[in-house]
């Protein structure tokens, strides 16, 4: 990753039966990230054995496009495609260094 990049990652917790929803509802978001400009690339992530926790990882160019992005009533629209109760920790991350284990930006 350059310097500009930045990583936002959110946690969701899906409703208990309502984890195709919430893939859904995801999908959506991100197509419309995918099209919003800046997007550098996104993973979706599902916890395994029976987990309800699905992790989406995107990469920004910079916190300016994600803000962007985010604050459009389009996507603010998407929001309710997700079913009730589920729960969210969006966070916007940036490369950390740790010495001898993994570099900084």
């Amino acid at each position: 990753m350059t310097v500009l990049d930045r990583c936002f990652i959110n946690t969701f917790v899906a409703p208990e039966g309502k984890e195709d929803e919430v893939v859904a509802a995801w999908k959506g978001d991100a197509e419309y990230m995918k099209k919003a400009g800046g997007l550098l690339s996104v993973q979706l992530y599902h916890g395994i054995g029976g987990s309800r926790l699905f992790t989406n990882v995107a990469v920004w160019q910079s916190t300016a496009h994600l803000r962007a992005a985010f604050v459009t009533p389009e996507f603010r629209s998407h929001l309710g495609g997700y079913p009730d109760s589920t729960v969210a920790y969006p966070h916007l991350y940036q490369k950390y260094a740790v010495e001898g284990v993994c570099e900084g930006q």
